[in-house]
């Protein structure tokens, strides 16, 4: 008879994660809340992991009605213990609705998730509909373009860089251009970016498809020598960048979020 203990070392990644998602089902109880989205937010979803990638499962919430009928302020964060394989947190919907009305990327990202582990589409509607309609763009922008600006800032003081920081110094930098071109929320996949402005048959789209061909069977922690050709091309686009929305003052519409919030409580 195998140990139980043992049965636990011997499980598949796969059935790792879905055993932490079935946690999920414990903490509604537990916290009395009801998950309305849960997705992959890191380099799974983005499409560029490394057989070492952890998995960064991330959820929205809501609590019962009466629970925001408060006058102190409240918890608006769950996390779970982290371990080698899985990153679980989540964000209460209300402090979702504030995060959108600042255009916040990630909270975005998270909105338009191709790996969605779980979902109530009735529930989560309001605020994805709302999305785009409360878009600053120009506030999306500068989150991408200071994103990018630190990575390669990261990339370009040693001699040596990580793979994955080229490409979280490059992923944002094509956000940044796709907002300028369509004034609306990139896509999460990087190969819709690169593929619209590194197409495969150019000479950095090949430069680009070789190292995500790197990555793909390199640890997450593997350096590599710097690529010249690769910085020169995100030094000169961050130059390009560099003050092309000028100053914008952030107008949210309460009223509207006031609403969709409200329609998400029913």
């Amino acid at each position: 008879m195998i140990d139980k203990y043992l049965q636990v070392e011997i499980m598949s990644i796969n059935e790792r994660i879905q055993a932490e998602l079935d946690r999920l089902d414990r903490l509604e109880r537990e916290k009395d809340i009801k998950i309305l989205l849960a997705v992959e937010s890191g380099s799974r979803a983005w499409g560029f992991p490394s057989p070492d990638s952890d998995y960064d499962v991330r959820f929205l919430y809501v609590h019962t009605t009466d629970w925001y009928l408060s006058v102190s302020e409240r918890r608006d964060v769950v996390e779970m213990p982290i371990d080698d394989v899985l990153d679980i947190s989540g964000w209460d919907i209300r402090k979702a609705f504030r995060l959108l009305l600042k255009s916040n990327g990630t909270l975005y990202e998270w909105l338009s998730s191709p790996l969605v582990y779980r979902v109530n589409e009735r529930s989560i509607a309001p605020i994805k509909t709302l999305a785009p309609k409360v878009l600053c763009v120009e506030a999306m922008f500068y989150h991408y373009y200071a994103m990018s600006k630190g990575k390669m800032h990261e990339a370009s003081n040693s001699d040596n860089a990580k793979l994955k920081t080229y490409l979280y110094a490059l992923r944002p930098l094509l956000c940044c251009r796709w907002l300028l071109d369509d004034r609306e929320a990139p896509p999460m996949e990087f190969n819709i970016l690169k593929e619209r402005y590194l197409p495969s048959g150019s000479k950095m789209g090949y430069l680009v498809d070789k190292l995500l061909e790197e990555k793909a069977v390199s640890v997450e922690a593997e350096r590599r020598d710097r690529m010249p050709m690769l910085d020169l091309y995100l030094q000169a686009e961050l130059a390009k960048l560099d003050g092309v929305m000028g100053k914008y003052n952030l107008e949210p519409n309460l009223e509207l979020a006031d609403s969709a919030f409200r329609k998400t409580l029913e």
